[in-house]
């Protein structure tokens, strides 16, 4: 009987050993896991911070963009024989709908939420959403005006060279 009682002792020890072990496992998950979850929600802040500055300074640099598209336009209508036509008042028009429009998305800008460490992640989430939605409009307009100047140029070439052909 004294073999069986060493066994029977050896498997309670292991016994122990291994439940011991695995509460500690169990211990150690939960805090990888709530140490997974705030680092989780830190970089979540960290990417609202970061679209939220990125969104703010394009709608800021769309207004020197809008600027110079303008005054680009004109000039090249007025190179054109175009200047005070109907083409130039369209143009016109449409660049003080824009820059409203710039307005309006630099006040939406302006009012986005910062990050904020008390803040759930579905409201980070849903904050991260809107500033991509405005970054997209933002981004549109840029992207729009980035190619009207861009269709400029490429007039001016044409007129240097339609000029240098009459100069010959």
């Amino acid at each position: 009987m004294s073999g069986a009682d060493s066994s029977d002792g050896i498997a309670v020890v292991t016994g122990c050993i291994g439940a011991v072990t695995g509460l500690a496992s169990l211990a150690l998950s939960v805090i990888t896991y709530r140490r997974a979850n705030r680092t989780k929600a830190l970089e979540l802040q960290l990417e609202l911070r970061k679209a939220t500055s990125a969104v703010q300074n394009e709608a800021i640099a769309l207004f020197d963009l809008l600027a110079r598209a303008g005054k680009s336009r004109s000039a090249v209508l007025a190179a054109r024989g175009l200047g005070r036509s109907g083409a130039e008042t369209a143009w016109q028009t449409q660049i003080q709908t824009d820059i409203m429009e710039a307005t309006r998305l630099h006040g939406a800008a302006a009012d986005l939420p910062n990050s904020d460490r008390t803040r759930p992640d579905e409201e980070t989430t849903a904050a991260l959403a809107a500033v991509h939605d405005l970054q997209l409009q933002v981004s549109g307009l840029t992207a729009r005006y980035q190619a009207e100047l861009a269709q400029d140029d490429e007039a001016r070439r044409q007129l240097a060279r339609a000029a240098a052909e009459r100069s010959r």
